[in-house]
């Protein structure tokens, strides 16, 4: 079995370096002893200097900002999400309270063309305010004269212009009553 291994040191070292400098008078200046073995410095990150260093930094932070904008735009997201749930809600019940006013508009027409506002909603139309407006007129048909009314029904909720306001309008035609 044979091992090829090199030495750590040369058999033959070289001589020692004379320099001369100005001012000297062509004596050794030093004993330095060159060290061909000597590794060159480490350009890591860790070790300081080298074409890298701050990368890992910069890195960093601009996961940092691209987590924070994800993080921001999610829960922007989440907020009009929301919003947008409840004028939908909103929206619904103005629908409700709206046919509510034509269910009333429909039982008083027998005594004449209903008109009036409805402040009295219970439950989670509690917040409507329901106006019923009526306008009246009589058709002939076929020698019988008929009353019809078209009723008007709007359902508000809110201030107007404001993020909670929500407005719905109903109409219905009635035959018949007095």
């Amino acid at each position: 079995m044979t091992c090829n291994t090199k030495p750590n040191h040369r058999a033959n070292p070289p001589p020692p370096r004379i320099e001369s400098g100005a001012g000297s008078a062509g004596g050794v200046r030093g004993r330095g002893v060159n060290r061909p073995n000597t590794p060159a410095p480490n350009p890591s990150p860790q070790g300081g200097g080298g074409k890298n260093h701050g990368f890992t930094l910069v890195s960093a932070i601009f996961l940092m900002v691209v987590l924070v904008v994800l993080g921001a735009s999610l829960v922007t997201l989440g907020s009009v999400q929301h919003t947008t749930s409840a004028q939908q809600l909103q929206s619904v019940r103005a629908y409700y309270a709206a046919r509510t006013g034509v269910e009333w508009a429909v039982a008083r027409a027998s005594t004449g063309c209903p008109a009036g506002t409805l402040d009295s909603l219970g439950g989670t139309l509690a917040s409507f305010t329901v106006t019923v407006t009526c306008a009246s007129s009589s058709h002939d048909l076929g020698g019988v004269v008929t009353p019809y009314h078209v009723v008007e029904v709007t359902a508000t909720s809110g201030n107007y212009g404001g993020t909670d306001y929500v407005s719905r309008r109903v109409q219905a035609k009635l035959m018949g009553g007095p």
